[in-house]
């Protein structure tokens, strides 16, 4: 069994989870909404995988539109790195929502996260990283920032 957990900034929606156990290859869902909606989801990856348990979870939200990605955790059972991200600066929350989508959708990327207080700050965010190092190498990774700080 896999569990990945994502952060979401958008409403709650009271159906979510009986929706999301409605798929075949969920186990366990559960969401917490108190300022930001929290979503953890135990599934069968061979069922299911996250890119397709994403997208049902942005479609029934109706967030597809909408960068709203706060942070994420796939849980990986391999060894991961870490590496820190710095964002020099950063013009909004969608930008910083965009960002965190992107490496989501990057194969070996594991978690991503920010403090909601440097994000709000917006010059020099640093973001949190963990990636496989089978998947994706340390040169992607730098490669990944610098294509989010181009100057």
């Amino acid at each position: 069994m896999c569990r990945v957990t994502l952060e979401l900034n958008c409403w709650m929606h009271d159906e979510l989870k009986d929706y999301l156990l409605s798929l075949e290859g969920i186990k366990k869902v559960e969401v917490d909404s108190e300022e930001n909606v929290f979503i953890s989801v135990e599934y069968d990856e061979e069922i299911i995988d996250t890119k397709v348990l994403k997208y049902e979870i942005f479609t029934f939200l109706d967030v597809m539109r909408i960068p709203s990605l706060l942070s994420f955790d796939k849980h990986p059972k391999d060894k991961i790195k870490e590496h820190t991200f710095v964002i020099k600066h950063l013009c909004c929350e969608f930008c910083y929502s965009s960002f965190i989508d992107d490496l989501f959708m990057t194969d070996g990327i594991e978690s991503a996260s920010a403090n909601k207080n440097d994000v709000d700050n917006r010059e020099n965010v640093p973001v949190v990283v963990t990636f496989n190092p089978r998947l994706v190498d340390e040169e992607k990774i730098l490669k990944i920032e610098k294509e989010f700080n181009p100057l």
